[in-house]
């Protein structure tokens, strides 16, 4: 089970209620935590000089994939997505992999 969707499962399971169909929004604000976290605990201090020196020399392992700030970009970009089975799920991608993606289902009377 890709990161994403067990970080999803496991916030729903801790705020006790019923998963929303997309819940881009919270990955995202995980991940940013996630950065911040290992660049204080990568250096060990709270110093800003060398936290700020080690979120301009690492990647980040985060919910949402590898975040790299020496380029400013976050390396993957979910392009096509849909609600399938009352979860937001990628059907596109850039910098994923294809084994992470699911086939878009089509919607009755849609076709």
């Amino acid at each position: 089970m890709p990161a994403r969707r067990r970080w999803l499962l496991r916030s729903y399971e801790l705020r006790e209620r019923i998963p929303e169909p997309s819940d881009w929004r919270g990955r995202c604000k995980n991940a940013n935590g996630q950065v911040l976290t290992q660049a204080f605990e990568g250096p060990g201090t709270v110093d800003r000089e060398a936290v700020t020196e080690y979120l301009k020399n690492h990647t980040f392992k985060t919910v949402i994939g590898e975040i790299d700030l020496r380029t400013q970009l976050q390396n993957i970009a979910y392009t096509v997505g849909q609600r399938q089975n009352g979860f937001f799920r990628s059907a596109f991608a850039v910098g994923v992999a294809d084994s992470e993606l699911v086939p878009v289902q089509a919607k009755s009377g849609w076709v």
